[in-house]
């Protein structure tokens, strides 16, 4: 075997390994969100409020801010087996909520998970938010 045709069968083998890692990291883990999610988020500004976080499956995911008067759902923008990345689009209390905001989530257990809140408008690197939920045992 030449020394061309052996780094040609090693760049192969390293493609297939590489999508093989690629394809194995990307696998959803939005299924283990699957519930109803309650918590307190607090905003840079010191003002907190609650989060009531609905999860049915990808495509129905609802959020409320009772105590702001807003709430709408989220859509998936991106995800892996740690985080996940939402694009929120508030329905009700438009005056209340700011509209647009992306939401990184991170899970900490299977009972928490831990939210980041961003307006790339306001600030490009700082989140405006975050907040941890709890599973809600009642629905």
């Amino acid at each position: 075997m030449n020394q061309n045709s052996f780094i040609m069968k090693n760049l192969r083998f390293l493609m297939l390994l590489l999508a093989l890692i690629t394809f194995s990291t990307s696998c959803s883990n939005s299924k283990m969100l699957i519930g109803n999610w309650k918590g307190t988020g607090n905003q840079i500004d010191g003002n907190k409020w609650l989060v009531d976080l609905k999860y049915s499956d990808k495509e129905n995911i609802s959020i409320d801010y009772p105590d702001l008067s807003c709430g709408g759902f989220w859509s998936i923008l991106k995800e892996d087996k740690k985080v996940i990345v939402f694009k929120e689009k508030i329905e009700y209390g438009v005056l209340y909520c700011d509209q647009g905001v992306e939401v990184i989530v991170n899970k900490i257990d299977k009972n928490t998970i831990q939210l980041n809140f961003y307006l790339r408008s306001y600030d490009p690197i700082k989140p405006i938010a975050d907040a941890t939920l709890y599973r809600s045992i009642k629905n």
